[in-house]
C-alpha cells in the first residue's frame, strides 16, 4: 500500500522522504525552498526503462536536493505536483515546468 509522502500547508510543505536505513519527516517553509522543477525523466519499471517524471525540490536544509518520481508514488503524484504548483505562486517560490506541452 503507498503511503502519502508529501503534505501542504499555507506556508509550509511536509516532505517524508528515506534517509539510509530511516525514514525522515522534514517541514520546510517558504525561505527553505529555493527551488521546485518538474521534468521528465526515465525510470526502470518491470525489467526496463520507461518514460517518467520527476519532481525535484531544492532546499537549504539538505545537502542534495529531494527528488520524487512519478513511478515510485503514482497513486499521489498528480496531487504532488498540483499542491506544489499552488504553494509556489502563493508563496512566491521558483518553479520551472519542464513538462509543460509535452506530451
Amino acid at each position: 500500500m503507498a503511503n502519502k509522502r508529501m503534505y501542504f500547508d499555507k506556508t509550509e510543505v511536509t516532505l517524508i522522504y528515506p534517509s539510509g536505513n530511516k525514514v525522515v519527516t522534514r517541514n520546510l517553509n517558504r525561505e527553505q525552498i529555493q527551488r521546485i522543477q518538474f521534468s521528465k525523466c526515465k525510470e526502470f519499471s518491470l525489467f526496463r526503462f520507461v518514460d517518467s517524471e520527476k519532481v525535484t525540490i531544492t532546499n537549504s536544509q539538505t545537502a542534495a536536493p529531494l527528488v520524487y518520481t512519478k513511478q515510485k508514488n503514482k497513486k499521489f503524484f498528480q496531487e504532488y505536483k498540483e499542491g506544489l504548483i499552488e504553494f509556489a505562486k502563493a508563496n512566491n517560490v521558483t518553479m520551472q515546468d519542464d513538462t509543460a506541452g509535452q506530451e
